[in-house]
């Protein structure tokens, strides 16, 4: 097939029409060639990737640590004044998660 191309990029006469006919059979060639051995005359994508994590590790190691949710909601405590309505009605308890 590529010997076939060549033959016919070699031997096309140098008139426009001539030309283009070629250059259409040589891609058309090529075009199959790449998909039926792809190994061999596909197109080579080379990608290479450089990551260094290095910096952002250090900096998370460094930093003090989040801090921590607490267990429980905070409760609300009887200031033992019954004039406070709002104070004797509610009753909050701890919320647990994941119990």
């Amino acid at each position: 097939m590529v010997d076939d191309a060549l033959k016919i990029a070699d031997n096309a006469e140098p008139t426009p029409g001539a030309v283009a006919k070629a250059r259409l059979q040589v891609g058309s060639r090529q075009w199959f060639a790449e998909r039926a051995a792809a190994d061999l005359f596909g197109a080579r994508i080379n990608a290479t990737v450089a990551l260094s994590v290095n910096d952002l590790m250090l900096a998370a190691l460094q930093a003090p640590p989040p801090p921590r949710p607490t267990d429980a909601t905070p409760t609300l405590t009887d200031s033992g004044d019954a004039s406070d309505e709002t104070a004797s009605r509610l009753s909050l308890t701890p919320l647990r998660l994941n119990d």
